[in-house]
C-alpha cells in the first residue's frame, strides 16, 4: 500500500482526534474537579460532625462531676448548712455567721474549700459559679489556671450577663437548687460557666472557615469572626436543610452544615467558602492536572503510534486473503488487536483454522473410507448365506448334542449379524454387546484359563460411541497378554463416572510392557503423520477413530498394573453425545 495513501487515510482525522480528545479531557477534569470539592464538603461535614460530637463529650464529662459534686453538697449535712450560709449571706453576713455557729465538727466542712476541689477535680474546665437567689442577687466566684480566686457577693440579677460575657465567649450550664426540706420549692439556681479553652479548645481542630456556637445566653465563636457570622448566619437559620450549599454569586460558593443538641440546648453553625475548600485541595487539584495533562499527551503519542501502524496491518490482511485463496491458509495467521482490524483478522484466522482441518480431516476420511470400501469388495460375502451357513453347522451339532460348539456358532452368528446391521455410530450399549459375543467365543476357546469381567455403569450405555471399538482391544489382550502357562487368566473391563469424566478401563493380569515401549506406544498414538496397516486395526486405528468422533473430548493414558499386567484407560469429557429416550438406533 503506497505510503501516500496511508497518509490520507489515517492521518487525515488525527487533528480532529486531538481536539476531541482536549474537549473530552476537559469535561473529564471538570467533572473529576467537582468530585474532589464534593468528597472535600463531606469531609467537612464529617469534621464538624466529630468536633460536635467532642463538644457534647466534653459536656456531657463536665455535668456528669457537676452533678456528682451538687449530689455530694446536699448529702453531706454539714457542707449543705455551710452553703445554705454562703447562698443567702453577703460576704459580712457569712463569715459572721461562720464563726457564730461553727462547731467543732464543722471545721473540716467548708464549702468553698469543696468548690476549689471540683474545679481543681475538674481540669479547670469551670471558670466561674454563679449562685442566683430568688432575691434576685448573687454570689460569684471567679477561678483561675494560677489558682486565684476571685469572690463577688450581692451582684444585682440585671448585672449578671454582662459580667458573665466580658470573655470571647462561654458556655453556661444552669441547674436548679430545690430546698433541701422541700425539693418542691425552687430557692434558686447555680450557673456553672466553663472556660471556653479547656471545654471546646479539644474540638477546634476539627473545624473549617467559621464555627459559631449558639446557646441560650449568646454565642460562642469558635473559629472565624462575627462579621463573617452576621453576614451568613441569617441564610443557614432560615435554610430548610441543616446541610449544604448557598452561592452568594455564580462562581462563589460556601457550604454550611447545622447541628443541634436538646439536651444543652446549643446550636453549632459552621460554614466554609469553597476558596477554602479548593486551598485544602491545593495539592491534589496540582497532581490531578499534571495526570490530566500526562494523560492527554500518552494518548495523543497512542494515536500517532497507532495510525501508523493501521496501514500495514491492512496491507497483511490482504495479503493473506490473497494468500488464501491460492489455497495457502498456513500464511492467513495474523498478530492479535483489540479493534475492528483484530476482529477481521480474528475471524479470518478462524476461518483458516477451521478450512485446514476441513480439508485434511475430509481428505483422510476419504481415504480411509476408500480403502475400507476396496476391502469390502474382495471380502464380500453374502450375509444370508452366512447366516444359513451357520445355523446349518449349529443345528448339526444339536443334532450330535454337542451344545458348547451350538452355542460358540450362535455367538460368532449373533456377533457377525450386530457388526453388519448397527450403524457407523451406535449406543454404548450395542457396542458391549458386540464385546460380550466375542469374549464368549474367546472362552469357548480358552474354557479352562481365561476368564472376563464386563461391569460398566448403567448410565453410560446411552453414550453414543464409534462402531468395534471395543472388540480390538480385547483382541491385543488375547495376543499380546494372554499367557497360556497362566491357569488364570484375567480381563477386566470397567466403565464408571468420576469428577474428571467417564472413564472406560481394559486391565488384565498379563505380561504387560515396559515403560520404554509404553512410552514409544503413547508417542505414536498421538502422531496423526503415522499411518497404520490397511491390515491393522489395532490400538492406534480405534484411537484415531475415536478422536475423529469425540475431538477434544478423548483421552488415552496406558500404564502398567503394580502386581502384573496393564492397563489401557479411555477418558471421555463433557460435552458428550448421548441417546435420547425417544431416539431409536
Amino acid at each position: 500500500m503506497p505510503p501516500l495513501f496511508q497518509h490520507k487515510m489515517y492521518y487525515s482525522g488525527l487533528i480532529k482526534k486531538a481536539i476531541v480528545l482536549l474537549f473530552c479531557a476537559v469535561l473529564l477534569f471538570l467533572f473529576v474537579a467537582e468530585q474532589i470539592i464534593t468528597n472535600a464538603a463531606n469531609s467537612f461535614y464529617a469534621s464538624t460532625a466529630s468536633g460536635f460530637e467532642t463538644i457534647q463529650n466534653r459536656l456531657d464529662y463536665a455535668v456528669q462531676r457537676i452533678d456528682f459534686f451538687m449530689n455530694r453538697v446536699y448529702t453531706d449535712e454539714a457542707i449543705l448548712t455551710d452553703f445554705l450560709r454562703y447562698f443567702s449571706h453577703d460576704a459580712e453576713s457569712y463569715l459572721s455567721s461562720r464563726l457564730d455557729h461553727l462547731s467543732y465538727d464543722e471545721k473540716e466542712s467548708y464549702f468553698l474549700r469543696e468548690c476549689k476541689n471540683f474545679v481543681i477535680e475538674s481540669g479547670y474546665q469551670i471558670s466561674s459559679i454563679v449562685f442566683l437567689s430568688n432575691e434576685k442577687t448573687a454570689n460569684l466566684i471567679h477561678y483561675s489556671k494560677s489558682g486565684n480566686i476571685t469572690f463577688e457577693f450581692s451582684v444585682p440579677e440585671r448585672d449578671l450577663f454582662s459580667l458573665q460575657y466580658d470573655t470571647d465567649g462561654a458556655y453556661t450550664y444552669v441547674k436548679t437548687l430545690p430546698y433541701p426540706n422541700d425539693v418542691s420549692q425552687e430557692m434558686g439556681k447555680i450557673f456553672f460557666i466553663f472556660n471556653k479553652e479547656e471545654t471546646l479548645g479539644r474540638a477546634l481542630p476539627s473545624f473549617w472557615g467559621t464555627t459559631v456556637l449558639e446557646t441560650q445566653y449568646g454565642n460562642i465563636i469558635l473559629t472565624g469572626s462575627k462579621e463573617e457570622y452576621d453576614n451568613y448566619s441569617m441564610q443557614i437559620l432560615t435554610s430548610d436543610s441543616v446541610t449544604g450549599e448557598f452561592r452568594s454569586s455564580l462562581f462563589s460558593r460556601t457550604y454550611y452544615t447545622r447541628l443541634t443538641d436538646k439536651q444543652y440546648n446549643v446550636s453549632l453553625i459552621s460554614f466554609v467558602d469553597a476558596a477554602d475548600v479548593y486551598q485544602k485541595q491545593a495539592t491534589l487539584f496540582l497532581y490531578t492536572i499534571l495526570i490530566f495533562i500526562c494523560g492527554y499527551f500518552l494518548i495523543l503519542f497512542y494515536f500517532v503510534h497507532r495510525s501508523r501502524h493501521d496501514a500495514s496491518f491492512v496491507s497483511d490482511i490482504i495479503a493473506s486473503i490473497n494468500a488464501a485463496k491460492q489455497g495457502e491458509f498456513t500464511r492467513t495467521i495474523l498478530r492479535k488487536r483489540n479493534d475492528e482490524f483484530g476482529l477481521i483478522a480474528e475471524e479470518l484466522n478462524d476461518m483458516s483454522e477451521k478450512m485446514n482441518d476441513y480439508v485434511k480431516k475430509e481428505f483422510i476420511l476419504k481415504l480411509d473410507q476408500e480403502k475400507a470400501e476396496m476391502a469390502a469388495l474382495q471380502n464380500q460375502i453374502d450375509p444370508h448365506f452366512l447366516y444359513n451357513t451357520l445355523e446349518i453347522i449349529r443345528s448339526r451339532a444339536l443334532l450330535y448334542g454337542n451344545t458348547e460348539v451350538s452355542d460358540a456358532i450362535s455367538n460368532l452368528g449373533s456377533m457377525y449379524r450386530h457388526i453388519v446391521r448397527a450403524k457407523s455410530e451406535l449406543p454404548l450399549s450395542d457396542e458391549v454387546t458386540i464385546l460380550d459375543e466375542y469374549i464368549r467365543l474367546m472362552e469357548f476357546k480358552y474354557p479352562d484359563n481365561f476368564c472376563c469381567q464386563i461391569d460398566i455403569a448403567e448410565e453410560m450405555m446411552t453414550m453414543m460411541t464409534v462402531k468395534l471399538w471395543m472388540q480390538p482391544i480385547a483382541e491385543n489382550f488375547l495376543k499380546h497378554g494372554f499367557r497360556p502357562d497362566n491357569p488364570y487368566n484375567l480381563l477386566m473391563i470397567v466403565g464408571e463416572r468420576t469428577e474428571t469424566g467417564y472413564h472406560i478401563l481394559f486391565s488384565d493380569n498379563g505380561t504387560g510392557m515396559s515403560e520404554e515401549a509404553i512410552a514409544a506406544l503413547s508417542e505414536r498414538l498421538h502422531d496423526e503423520s503415522l499411518q497404520t496397516s490397511s491390515a491393522s486395526i489395532g490400538l492406534q486405528n480405534v484411537y484415531r477413530r475415536l478422536r475423529y468422533f469425540y475431538n477434544d473430548q478423548i483421552a488415552i493414558n496406558i500404564y502398567n498394573n503394580k502386581e502384573a499386567g496393564m492397563t489401557v484407560e479411555f477418558l471421555f469429557t463433557d460435552p458428550l453425545p448421548f441417546l435420547e429416550e425417544n431416539e431409536h438406533v
